[in-house]
């Protein structure tokens, strides 16, 4: 038994007790197999979950970045995987929604605020995923072994001082619950 069965049932059990998920926390594994009535896409849609993280960083924004060789390595060789992405039928028939890509991916560990202020201002017209991990060292950081305890307050640092900035010059924020409702209002308009 695969497990997208299993994540029907729990997403359906969590929606029958009064639990949505954040937007930005609906992080579905997306299977790339034409034909299969199996895939994690489908469970989505059944669940209720049209929109999804579109997970590929697109050239431009890695190439502002300064992060580590292996980190853009790793960038480079996902984006390869896009097209099978974008071919996802439920994808490809607009039933799920995704953004254009993410940004700052390339960036996880050395997000500041000069970094953070090129991208934002290279961003083409369309939906973009700021990918970071700001916030603050507790307990539970504290416990795993991770460098990103060195970098998560400067990312929260460099979110508060751009995102306002970006904000004044027509950057809008949203979440993938809005972005669903927007995309549907607007397509039965």
């Amino acid at each position: 038994m695969t497990p997208w069965p299993l994540l029907s049932r729990q997403a359906i059990g969590l929606r029958q007790v009064g639990h949505r998920p954040a937007g930005g926390q609906q992080k579905w594994p997306c299977s790339t197999q034409k034909g299969s009535n199996n895939r994690p896409s489908r469970a989505a849609i059944q669940c209720g979950v049209h929109a999804i993280r579109n997970p590929f960083e697109q050239r431009w924004s890695s190439q502002l970045t300064r992060g580590a060789f292996t980190r853009r390595a790793e960038v480079m060789l996902l984006r390869t995987l896009q097209p099978r992405f974008l071919a996802i039928p439920e994808i490809e028939r607009g039933e799920i929604i995704i953004c254009n890509g993410s940004i700052g991916v390339s960036a996880t560990g050395t997000l500041d605020s000069p970094t953070l202020a090129r991208l934002l201002s290279a961003i083409p017209e369309g939906t973009w995923e700021l990918v970071c991990h700001p916030g603050y060292n507790d307990d539970a950081l504290n416990a795993v072994r991770t460098r990103l305890r060195a970098t998560r307050e400067i990312e929260m640092q460099a979110i508060s001082q751009q995102i306002p900035l970006a904000q004044t010059n027509g950057l809008t924020l949203t979440d993938y619950g809005q972005l669903a409702v927007r995309y549907h209002t607007e397509s039965t308009q």
